[in-house]
């Protein structure tokens, strides 16, 4: 299992609570993730137009504030929508802020770090 602490970027201004997220990535997910990368490939084959994929997907959280000084006791902000984005080589996770119109994407993980993790 591996933690990710990702950076995220915000649309349309900057919302306070949102300043980075995390996920655990176990070696079954990761392989999940894989194979969604996987299908992402197969449709380009049959489709070159094929760009990506969204999936729904609330396995991590956003916080507020810096990720070195994250804890166990930090409280996630509200996000809604949350979805994972598949493109050509990487994976992004995306969501709403609760009543705020601003979108949320982190930054990207390659498919050579999602192939380390699920590996063991």
């Amino acid at each position: 299992m591996k933690r990710l602490v990702l950076s995220v970027s915000q649309s349309n201004g900057e919302i306070a609570g949102c300043d980075y997220f995390t996920v655990e990535v176990s070696p079954a997910y990761a392989r999940l993730l894989l194979d969604r990368l996987a299908l992402l490939e197969a449709a380009k084959v049959k489709d070159a137009d094929a760009y990506e994929f969204w999936f729904w997907d609330g396995t991590g959280d956003y916080f507020d504030g810096d990720p070195h000084e994250h804890s166990d006791s930090a409280v996630p902000s509200r996000t809604e929508c949350n979805q994972l984005v598949v493109r050509e080589g990487a994976v992004w996770w995306f969501a709403y802020p609760k009543h705020a119109d601003v979108q949320l994407l982190t930054d990207p993980v390659s498919i050579d770090d999602l192939r380390a993790i699920a590996r063991g």
